[in-house]
């Protein structure tokens, strides 16, 4: 049996507010592209913005119309610098 009242309530709550969970992909996109071709691994980006590789791969082949709003988020605050300097080891982006 799946439990999914505190999510449901979590839902209608943001529903009420007039919040949106889902949003248009398109910014996400454009933002991945610019990343991807200034040769950050996909790996990195998807380390860094807490998705799959498939996830990514999917947002960039424009095969994923919406994403949530929390993804959306941060990958609008992704920049070079940050992904660099949350590198464990060196300045080379595995």
């Amino acid at each position: 049996m799946v439990y999914r009242k505190a999510w449901e309530v979590a839902y209608q709550r943001d529903r009420a507010a007039g919040r949106l969970r889902y949003i248009e992909a398109e910014p996400t996109r454009l933002r991945l592209a610019e990343l991807a071709a200034a040769h950050v691994p996909l790996r990195a980006l998807s380390r860094a913005t807490g998705l799959s590789d498939t996830g990514v791969k999917a947002i960039l082949d424009g095969s994923r119309s919406h994403v949530q709003s929390s993804t959306a988020a941060r990958v609008q605050s992704l920049s070079l610098r940050t992904l660099y300097s949350t590198q464990a080891t060196g300045h080379v982006l595995r």
